[in-house]
């Protein structure tokens, strides 16, 4: 019993973010956005990290319960989650946006989705969250 906590425990571990704990970044330069992506802990997909691109560029893995930030160019913005699902949004220069990942049951399998959401529920949903640390 105790082997199968331990591995289970390790399993656990493995699919999470080990970065430090959120911090807000610094706002903005005025011709900058700030946009932040995160993915609460879920056990459907834990071990699963999941390849996030902007603008079709890799920039890093985002493991369960873990946040990242990024300064873009303002206007249209695409990011990616692999090659199955994107979500796309016109953001402003000096602004700062929110975006969740979350998941949703399709059959036999696990669907993950961006949302866009607001500041009071992001700053309440990344308390907690490790920054995802792996660059790609």
């Amino acid at each position: 019993m105790k082997l199968l906590l331990s591995f289970l425990s390790a399993v656990l571990i493995s699919g999470c973010a080990t970065g430090p704990i959120f911090s807000p970044a610094t706002p903005p330069a005025p011709d900058k956005a700030l946009i932040y992506i995160y993915r609460m802990s879920k056990l459907s997909g834990v071990l699963v990290p999941m390849d996030l691109e902007i603008n079709g560029q890799e920039k890093r893995t985002l493991p369960n319960y873990s946040y990242t930030s990024e300064y873009v160019s303002p206007g249209h913005v695409v990011l990616s989650g692999g090659t199955r699902f994107t979500v796309s949004a016109e953001i402003s220069a000096g602004q700062t946006y929110y975006f969740k990942v979350y998941q949703v049951a399709s059959g036999l399998f696990i669907n993950n989705r961006f949302e866009m959401v607001s500041p009071e529920v992001a700053i309440a949903d990344l308390k907690g969250l490790r920054r995802a640390t792996a660059e790609k």
